[in-house]
């Protein structure tokens, strides 16, 4: 077979030996051009066809193209030569399937079989892909018999032009377990119920009988025996009730019943109702309306109150009911009893029961006094109502309110209190144990309302002009410039008051304070003693003390005062001499060594003498001005006669009064 590629190469003229290096892939042969001596390059199959039949355009070394031919040329399409020993295969020894083409053994090329997931895919040759679904009989689409469930009988109605269904015979309709069955009739061996046409497949016999209840009509239908009928040697036969006869036999009478002429129940077994024959055993059971139920005891599910097998006992039928104790009584582990005097039950438990205030676990402890109830593990009233303080919780009455769990008298503006509801008035507030207002608000006649003036240190006071009472300089704003001095609004030291507001005054003299005053801000206020009141700079405070909430007040460890001077432990004293104080003693006081006394000054225009002091009213002249509403009575206290603190209608607040 050499010979041919020998002769291919002469006819263009090259010899073997001139042949270059092979260019076509193997074992394809190279078209030696006779002019270049190599391999015939292309770009068109027909070139090559033209140069020597059979010879095309082949991708070759290089990734260039070139002339080959393939192995022997066999005749038909996708057939090639067999090659083997370093030679074709002629046709001297070419057997089935191979066959003989232009004196060469030639074979169909057999593509490699395709990699299936056999559990799902099955092969189709020519397909594709070549996998294809496995399908169900009527169940999917199919193109090939290979995908119908094998040994099925069914066969796929489509090709791969147009797929189809895989579907059973016409003598196999029935469709069971993805096999194709035929059908039977009554009589004919099954396999399964679907086969038998109106029947069922007996499970022992393993052929096709009528439904229960039915019969063999003449001609092999199954007919249907009435509601009230039994099928015996197929006959439709009445059937019988418990206590009617039986002549067709036991076939006739109620499920477990026997037949002796009478339709009858067993032995050890009674008749509920005509058609069934119950056990009902008396020692474990017990039958109620013809239905047997068995005896329980407590705290086991129920149906009729019989079933509890206890003294005492009751069941009241509903869903999840369990044998209980009647009212009033509860379980102690062996039958129903009542509860001892002085105890109550609740949750089928005894308990003791509790007074007000004593301690409870549930609210039934609490029913010894009128609207009890168990609170946080207490006995106390409900809401809404209060202790009367003797054997019962009742409701308060008008003129009182209740706080903290008890009926307290509603209080007006000024009395005393200890909680906030006491004081029965818009935003009223219990301060220093006073009824007042809270913080910034001041009380308006029917309710503490918003501040009408300057808030300070928590507290209202009204705004002033020059002349009127004042206790904090930030009250002095109706007049320019004008501050609080001496509890009156007036212009301070180098100014003048020129009928507008306070003017400075060139050069002024240096401001001189009396005795018992001591120098502060350009201003003279009084000098105060140990636990004094009223201070409103610490620069008033003497004896070591400084102010406090409007009160001279010694420092810790030094809180014994003596000769007005703030002393601790060993009789030391905690004085400081204070930046601008006039050293004068205070009056009245005495000090370890002399005894000085000093005149009260003579008070004048609307002011009032307080001890050693010239202090300031009200614009009505008639309290002192005060202000109490934070401290309350005990504010009061060292401003004899003005003791009480009370509402001033003059300036709307709270002032000390007499």
């Amino acid at each position: 077979m050499r010979l041919l590629q020998a002769l291919c190469l002469v006819v263009l003229g090259v010899s073997l030996s001139a042949a270059a290096t092979i260019k076509c892939p193997s074992p394809m042969m190279d078209l030696i051009d006779a002019a270049t001596k190599v391999t015939k390059t292309c770009t068109t199959d027909a070139e090559c066809n033209a140069a020597f039949a059979g010879y095309f355009c082949a991708d070759g070394a290089g990734g260039a193209k070139f002339c080959c031919g393939a192995p022997g040329a066999c005749t038909k399409p996708n057939f090639i030569a067999i090659f083997e020993n370093d030679d074709f295969k002629d046709c001297t020894a070419c057997a089935a399937p191979a066959e003989c083409q232009a004196d060469m053994c030639c074979t169909a090329a057999q593509p490699a079989p395709a990699n299936c997931n056999a559990a799902v895919e099955v092969e189709v040759a020519g397909a594709d892909p070549p996998c294809q679904p496995k399908v169900g009989i009527k169940a999917g689409a199919c193109m090939d018999n290979a995908q119908c469930p094998p040994g099925s009988g069914a066969t796929c109605s489509g090709d791969m032009a147009a797929p189809g269904t895989c579907d059973c015979p016409a003598a196999m309709p029935v469709v069971v377990n993805d096999k194709c069955m035929a059908e039977a009739t009554i009589g004919d061996p099954c396999l399964d119920t679907a086969q038998c046409v109106g029947g069922t497949c007996s499970p022992t016999t393993k052929k096709c009988e009528c439904p229960p209840n039915n019969i063999k009509d003449a001609a092999g239908a199954c007919v249907a025996c009435a509601a009230t009928e039994v099928p015996i040697n197929n006959v439709c036969e009445k059937m019988k009730n418990l206590g009617e006869t039986c002549p067709k036999g036991v076939a006739q009478c109620p499920a477990g019943a026997t037949c002796n002429r009478f339709c009858l129940c067993p032995a050890g077994f009674q008749a509920n109702g005509p058609k069934d024959c119950i056990r009902c055993d008396a020692t474990t059971a017990v039958l109620v309306a013809g239905s047997c139920y068995p005896k329980v005891s407590y705290g086991v599910a129920c149906i009729v109150q019989e079933q509890c097998s206890f003294a005492s006992g009751v069941c009241t039928g509903t869903p999840g009911t369990t044998c209980q104790c009647i009212a009033g009584s509860v379980w102690d582990g062996k039958a129903c009893k009542s509860c001892d005097a002085g105890r109550v039950i609740a949750n089928n438990v005894c308990y003791d029961m509790s007074s007000y205030g004593a301690a409870c676990q549930v609210n039934q402890q609490c029913t010894s006094f009128a609207n009890g109830i168990c609170t946080a593990g207490q006995c106390t009233c409900t809401a809404g109502n209060a202790w009367n303080g003797a054997n019962a919780c009742a409701a308060c009455t008008a003129t009182q309110v209740l706080v903290a769990n008890q009926c307290m008298n509603k209080a007006p503006v000024g009395a005393a209190c200890m909680y906030d509801g006491e004081c029965a008035y818009l935003n009223g507030a219990c301060v220093k144990n006073v009824c007042g207002c809270n913080g910034t608000m001041q009380y308006s006649g029917s309710g503490c309302g918003v501040c009408d003036g300057i808030v300070q240190n928590n507290l209202c006071y009204p705004y002033a002009a020059k002349g009127q009472p004042c206790t904090v300089d930030t009250q002095c704003t109706k007049t320019g410039g004008t501050k609080c001095i001496g509890f009156v609004c007036e212009c301070p030291s180098g100014t003048t008051f020129n009928s507008v507001s306070c003017t400075s005054i060139t050069d002024p003299p240096p401001a001189t304070c009396k005795a018992g005053e001591v120098k502060v801000n350009d201003g003279c206020q009084p000098l105060l003693p140990p636990n004094g009141f009223l201070c409103y700079y610490k620069e008033q405070c003497s004896g070591g003390s400084t102010c406090v909430e409007y009160q001279c007040t010694c420092p810790a460890g030094f809180t014994t005062i003596v000769n007005s001077v703030c002393t601790g432990p060993g009789g030391v004293t905690a004085t400081t001499p204070l930046p601008g104080a006039v050293t004068t003693p205070i009056p009245g006081a005495v000090t370890p060594t002399t005894t000085t006394t000093t005149m009260a000054p003579m008070c004048t225009g609307n002011t009032a003498r307080i001890g050693t002091q010239c202090l300031a009213k009200t614009t009505d002249g008639v309290c002192l001005n005060v202000n109490c509403l934070s401290t309350g009575t005990a504010g009061c206290a060292t401003y004899a006669p003005y003791q009480k603190c009370a509402y001033n209608a003059a300036q709307k607040n709270y002032f000390c009064c007499p």
